[in-house]
């Protein structure tokens, strides 16, 4: 009875994984004119959960350019899940200070990536010397998703957070 239980646990999880999938790829194939594929130089290559709030899983998967003849350029393709509506973040596109997550450089190259279910998220004070003032706590009313970037010496986490009209850098480093 309990292996029974599991199974069914088990089995919609997976599914809704595989359907991710497949969603990613019919957006990447006919929405997005083949000028993106799926990346796999993090581990999941997918994320889902409730990115603005409205209740239901969006998905968020890793992305690079096509084209092999460019350097690398990863970024994300987000999808609401209600809305069917995309954003591509980086990956040749302007996002905070990205303009893609360079695979191949040393200081933007994504090491690890999450879903962030915290209630606030620590952001780095600058003054506009580029000194580091402190931090502040920013309140989040849905997760969103943090990553880290940087290199075996310096590590720059940050969350990725839908502020109801656009996707925001928060930077929580270093």
């Amino acid at each position: 009875m309990k292996s029974s239980f599991f199974l069914f646990l088990f089995f919609p999880l997976t599914a809704f994984a595989d359907s991710s999938l497949a969603i990613v790829e019919q957006v990447l194939k006919n929405e997005l004119a083949s000028k993106y594929e799926l990346a796999d130089y993090l581990q999941p290559q997918i994320l889902q959960v409730d990115l603005d709030g409205d209740g239901e899983q969006d998905i968020a998967a890793l992305i690079q350019e096509a084209d092999t003849e460019k350097s690398a350029k990863g970024g994300l393709l987000i999808i609401h899940a209600k809305t069917k509506k995309t954003f591509i973040l980086a990956a040749g596109t302007r996002f905070a200070q990205f303009d893609d997550f360079k695979l191949d450089g040393e200081y933007e190259k994504p090491l690890k990536w999450s879903s962030y279910i915290r209630s606030t998220a620590p952001e780095t004070q600058f003054g506009e010397n580029g000194d580091i003032l402190g931090k502040k706590y920013i309140k989040l009313s849905h997760p969103g998703i943090t990553m880290e970037f940087g290199n075996e010496n310096i590590s720059i986490p940050g969350v990725i957070y839908w502020d109801g009209t656009k996707y925001i850098w928060i930077h929580g480093g270093p």
